[in-house]
């Protein structure tokens, strides 16, 4: 199988609505197994998509948000670096500068940042806010999903 062309900035932009939306949903979002997941990404972005765009399978969308994420994830580590430092007088816009120099310091990322056009969208996202995987976590998606399952309030409260 050949490789498809590259992203757009506009198909960037689609893809990472259509993740961030589906992954809030807060009736289904935390709720669907991976693959309903992305099976709903794929429907939902090759529904929406602008006619000359090419057909993008769930494999690529997968692939094309696991590198937008990491980059995500690498300059928001840089930016808390940076504001760590208690940089006196600087604002966010200079914080962020800061921080992307600092990620060109790393050898996957020498080129910087690639991701600007969608870096408003998905610095909020809470899944890189949520540092803290642990037991309560689970135990609250647990609730939120099988709420009539008398099992999973024993659970709870283990």
């Amino acid at each position: 199988m050949s490789r498809s062309s590259g992203y757009s900035l506009n198909e960037d932009k689609l893809l990472c609505q259509i993740y961030v939306d589906i992954s809030q949903d807060p009736i289904t979002g935390i709720c669907q197994s991976y693959d309903q997941f992305w099976v709903r990404i794929e429907q939902s972005y090759n529904n929406l998509k602008e006619e000359s765009w090419i057909y993008r399978n769930k494999k690529s969308l997968q692939c094309r948000i696991a590198l937008i994420e990491k980059a995500v994830r690498k300059l928001s580590a840089c930016i808390r670096q940076i504001e760590n430092l208690h940089p006196s007088g600087a604002s966010d816009i200079d914080i962020i500068n800061q921080a992307k120099i600092l990620l060109m310091q790393e050898p996957t990322y020498k080129k910087g940042f690639k991701f600007d056009h969608v870096w408003n969208l998905m610095k909020d996202f809470e899944k890189f806010k949520d540092i803290d995987t642990g037991k309560k976590k689970f135990e609250d998606k647990a609730l939120l999903c099988n709420h009539r399952s008398p099992r999973l309030l024993v659970l709870h409260h283990l």
